[in-house]
């Protein structure tokens, strides 16, 4: 009953899918299922990007995967296939057929012409039928440039001798040890190498001596025929190993036997698959320039996973050089070179993840030989590229598509890595491997990088019930390939995180014992799920073995030693990466006692920094919230976090850091809020329990903590009154690792945000641009009025109106002129905001951070300076900003820090005008050096200031507040670190009339006391100093207490903590 239940409904199917005039075109079995491609036609044209894909699993349960229909086209005339002919590009011109491409879902009528601009390599070129426009082009070929193959693996690999070379193809070059004896299978009898899986052919120049099945096979590299002997053993063993895998029968892939040139293209260097007229079946074409790419068995296997690909898949992954789908088509054929090849490469010693090693050395070769490389070439590409969608390139130039395609072949090497390292090299490549097969059953044409990504992990799901998720989304998400929301449902405060206190703890280099970190947890309830943050800071990843011991003394391998030589990067066990060890061993378990991590570097050369490590628990009992954790009570909110790409190639994150000064343990939960949506029901929330004295640093908190990516605000409720939070928001210098650009944004009481808001600093020129950001606070909505005002003239440039979301996040770029103010003002509902602009530096990606500020009477002081540094000169560029309809007065004094002369200047700014006093101590009050300024204002005028120092690319520099006089203190200094990446300098500046002495006190992540510093500082002066002067040891996660310990107790105190890469400060005022 069933089968006829089932072979109904697939009856029924059918007749649906041929009423739409869906012809079936191919189908294909793999694991999973069949799938079946059927292409739409159209007034009886097949339709290019008509298609309907579907998957029949062994229940007969049918699932429609992709559909892309169109309708057709209004009937015009058509132009004849001659006049189509002569529109395309110049060559041997191999097919033309009317046929129809899916234009914007209209099916519009075009000559199919294939042409040959080059030997081996057609195009089809698909020309507008009625207009003669060339509508889009698609090359139904792959190729690979300057390659050559040999050996079981080839000989660089297996001896680990990067210094032989081609030698003009002489026998001599390469010693005996470099080959092996191999049985061929299946061969006809006599003449040419043919077999059930590949056929040795010779139809392209040179002609050259064959092999013959019935004589000895025994040549040496120097001979033709020992190409074609190595070109049949390695496609031979590829296939058997794919129907090992289950891809046999009616599943198998490429189910021919694939012909193969090994010396063809005119003896140039290069290879290629080139497809034929049906459906996925194609030929091999192999070059002999430079090395003979057939000795190479990373070039052979490449090109043969091309024909894999067009077999499973046709022409899906064909496309133009600038295409996701061509470029993912290269770094497949990468990765199967590498998956192929690992095992024997690594038992030598060889780096695993360089490419055909072998091909690339023929420089020195005699010019007729034609080596494409370069003298010193050491790869032909390497599959553990650093590249994330970021460095995507869009050019159309040849070649593109092998760069962008290092995107797609590190990311499947990442994964690979890690599952070779949780299951063994044999089993772990046998999984890997499985999936990438699997990914590409049912393709689409011209697929995403997500696409595919999605589909991989869609086959672990169906495979092993995804067991290897986090693997998966930790190589794609780090590249940018899908976001962490994709991989992963966000927390919604069922998770609570525990850190350790102990911050920036050196790991020597090779040494077995390790270090131990410890964590004192006191919550007794059970566990349901844990999952381990680790944050390291370590060039080889590889060389690290890390375990994780319970306080019941149960001990895990969070990650064995393994060849993966790229840099550490933060991770979370459990939730973006497997754990060697399973992590379900703790389910049941009480959290509370101490835990301990272990991490030990086992190999020579580098050392690194365990900067952080935590527990994000899942108690039983915990369940996802389903609407927003909220109170009456004042919270904090950081207006602007994020995880994200900006402009001009910058990708920004948010590190925040959260100080309890109170006594006891202080439980929070910190919400974020994306961008555009409202908070009530669209929120990622994480539960924090942070120790009386600790700071817990939150690195990369939108995607690490909060386990998504984007831009939105980040709230935080419960014990906020004993907390001191703060954020640094940043991108990395040059889109690399040499340093980074950044700016300071704390956190606020909620009891500030308001109805109206002023921004008092908006630049919009060519060297800077602004964006201006609000986030709302009350769980309000409404709409409110943002007017920019020409800061030279204070007329109104634009007005317009924005709608407000319940705790919702909305930023927008500026323009109109190089100086602005805004006024943000709520018209209409109960929504209340906290603004702020963002003004970046469009040469270095320097951003400050200017918070919005109400004008208001008082005295406000602030350091300045114009003075060179080490090959620097550091300048305070002042602004006084008029927010009001009435302008206002001020009263501007200098006070030198070293003269203690003072100079004294007064003025007036018209009403939303900006008065911008650029090097203030030079131009305004022609002084050099560094000191104070105090401004005096009569409630009409903002003050702010920004210092910094330029370079030839740009400048970089801080966001300093003009303050009010603070009282004696103690007040809190965050973000401290003395390492190879920061340097901390510590200041004060006296707002009295008399001598004051600051003290700092310099405290760890912990709260232990590392040493302390008194200092005297006249009236109206000024002191910084470096930590140096505490301590010369190593400082992370550390946090400075300033105090006045004189009488009147009236200063202002910050740390300028400075990037050592580019030079970059952040100023962190006391709290």
């Amino acid at each position: 009953m069933r089968r006829l239940v089932v072979s109904l409904v697939l009856l029924f199917r059918a007749a649906a899918v041929n009423a739409q005039d869906l012809r079936l075109d191919y189908e294909r079995e793999s694991l999973l299922g069949t799938y079946r491609h059927y292409t739409q036609y159209v007034n009886g044209l097949p339709v290019l990007g008509g298609e309907v894909i579907e998957r029949v699993a062994h229940d007969g349960t049918v699932r429609e995967l992709h559909r892309a229909l169109a309708t057709p086209a209004p009937k015009r005339s058509l132009i004849a296939k001659n006049t189509a002919i002569a529109s395309a590009p110049l060559g041997n011109v191999r097919d033309a057929q009317l046929v129809a491409v899916n234009d914007g879902g209209e099916a519009r009528p075009a000559w199919r012409v294939v042409v040959e601009e080059k030997p081996h390599e057609p195009v089809a070129h698909y020309i507008d039928a009625a207009t003669g426009v060339l509508l889009v082009s698609q090359p139904l070929f792959a190729q690979i440039t300057a390659k050559g193959r040999v050996f079981d693996t080839n000989p660089v690999a297996k001896l680990n001798d990067p210094s032989l070379r081609d030698q003009n193809d002489s026998a001599s070059a390469v010693p005996d040890a470099a080959y092996s004896i191999v049985d061929l299978l299946d061969l006809n009898p006599t003449g040419m190498l043919i077999g059930p899986n590949v056929q040795i052919v010779d139809t392209d120049a040179p002609s050259t001596p064959h092999a013959d099945a019935s004589q000895p096979l025994l040549f040496d590299r120097s001979q033709p025929q020992f190409e074609e002997v190595n070109v049949y053993f390695q496609i031979d063993r590829s296939q058997r190993y794919m129907q090992s895998l289950g891809y046999s029968g009616a599943r198998r892939v490429v189910a021919y036997s694939i012909p193969v040139d090994p010396h063809s293209l005119s003896g140039a260097d290069n290879s290629l698959y080139v497809g034929s007229t049906v459906p996925g079946q194609g030929k091999l074409y192999l070059g002999d320039g430079g090395v003979d790419d057939a000795e190479d068995p990373d070039i052979v296997l490449h090109e043969f996973f091309h024909s894999v690909q067009d077999w499973i898949a046709p022409s899906a992954f064909f496309g133009t050089s600038s295409s996701q789908s061509r470029a993912m088509g290269e770094g497949l054929s990468d990765y199967w070179a590498y998956s192929s090849n690992y095992e024997a490469g690594l038992g030598s010693g060889r780096d695993p993840y360089c490419i055909a090693d072998w091909d690339a050395r023929c420089a020195g070769d005699d010019s007729g030989q034609n080596c494409g490389y370069p003298p010193g070439a050491d790869c032909l590409r390497r599959v553990d590229s650093a590249k994330t969608m970021n460095d995507y390139s869009n050019s159309d130039l040849s070649g593109t598509e092998h760069k962008n395609g290092e995107i797609w072949s590190s990311a499947l090497r990442e994964i690979f890595d890690a599952l070779a390292r949780r299951h063994g090299v044999s089993d772990g490549r046998r999984t890997a491997d499985t999936l990438v097969l699997e990914s590409m059953f049912g393709a689409p044409s011209n697929p995403t990088y997500a696409t595919i990504a999605k589909k991989l992990l869609d086959a672990d799901r169906a495979l092993n019930g995804g067991a290897h998720a986090a693997t998966i989304c930790s190589a794609f998400t780090a590249r940018l390939i899908l976001a962490a929301a994709d991989c992963n449902p966000a927390p919604r405060a069922d998770v609570t995180l525990f850190q350790s206190p102990q911050q920036g703890v050196a790991i020597p280099d090779n040494a077995p014992a390790g270090i131990t970190s410890t964590l004192d947890i006191t919550d007794t309830r059970a566990i349901e799920k844990l999952a381990v943050n680790v944050n390291i800071a370590h060039p080889s990843r590889g060389d690290l073995q890390i375990l994780l011991t319970a306080p019941d003394g149960t001990t895990v391998i969070l990650q064995n030693q393994s060849s993966d030589h790229t840099a550490f990067t933060q991770v979370t066990y459990g939730v973006d990466a497997d754990s060697f060890d399973r992590l379900d061993v703790f389910h049941g378990r009480q959290a509370n006692g101490r835990w301990t991590l272990t991490v030990r570097d086992l190999q020579p050369q580098n050392v690194g920094t365990l900067l952080s490590w935590s527990l994000a628990i899942t108690f039983a009992g915990d369940a996802p919230a389903s609407i927003r954790p909220s109170t009456f009570a004042p919270r904090k909110v950081i207006a602007a976090v994020a995880r994200t790409p900006g402009a001009l190639g910058t990708v920004w994150q948010t590190d925040v850091r959260l100080f309890n000064r109170g006594a006891t343990t202080a439980n929070v939960t910190a919400i974020f809020t994306h961008s555009g949506d409202e908070g009530w029901n669209h929120f990622a929330a994480v539960k924090l329990s942070i120790a009386p004295q600790q700071v817990m640093a939150l690195d990369d908190v939108v995607a690490a903590t909060m386990r998504t990516s984007g831009i939105g605000q980040l709230e935080f409720l419960g014990d906020t009154d004993a907390l001191t939070i703060t954020s640094r928001t940043y991108t990395r210098a040059n889109g690399g690792a040499a340093g980074t650009y950044g700016q300071f944004i704390p956190a606020v009481s909620t009891t500030e945000s308001a109805a109206i808001a002023y921004l008092p600093r908006i630049q919009s020129t060519l060297n800077f641009r602004t964006n201006i950001g609000f986030a709302e606070t009350a769980g309000g909505s409404g709409t409110v009025r943002v007017t920019l005002f020409d800061g030279a003239i204070g007329s109104v440039i634009s007005q317009q109106d924005l709608p407000v979301l319940p705790f919702g996040h909305t930023q927008f770029p500026a323009a109109g002129g190089a100086l602005i103010t805004a006024e943000l003002r709520i018209i209409s509902g109960d929504a209340r905001i906290v603004a702020y602009s963002s003004v970046i530096d469009n040469r270095t990606g320097d951003p400050i951070y200017v918070p919005a500020a109400a004008p208001r009477p008082g005295t406000f002081s602030a350091p300045v300076i114009s003075q060179p540094g080490i090959n620097t000169y550091w300048r305070s560029d002042i602004f006084l900003s008029a927010l009001g309809d009435s302008g206002g007065t001020y009263l501007l004094t200098y006070t030198d820090s070293v003269t203690a002369e003072r100079v004294v200047k007064f003025g007036t700014v018209g009403a939303h005008e900006v008065l911008a006093l650029d090097d203030v101590v030079a131009t305004f009050f022609r002084r050099t050096g560094f000191g104070s300024v105090r401004a005096e204002l009569d409630g009409g005028l903002v003050a702010t200031s920004r210092t910094a120092t330029s370079s030839p690319a740009g400048t970089y520099g801080q966001f300093i507040p003009l303050r009010l006089a603070d009282i004696g203190g103690p007040r809190e200094l965050l973000h401290i670190e003395r390492s190879s990446a920061f340097r901390t300098n510590l200041g004060a500046l006296n707002t009295g009339g008399i001598d004051e002495v600051v003290r700092f006190t310099l405290y760890d992540a912990a709260g232990h006391a590392l040493g302390s510093t008194d200092r005297t500082v006249g009236a109206l002066g000024v002191v910084q100093f470096s930590v140096e002067e505490i301590t010369t040891a190593p400082v992370a996660g550390g946090r400075v207490e300033v105090e006045v310990v004189t009488t009147n107790g009236h200063a202002l105190a910050w740390a300028s903590v400075v990037d050592n890469a580019t030079g970059d400060p952040i100023f962190v005022p006391a709290q």
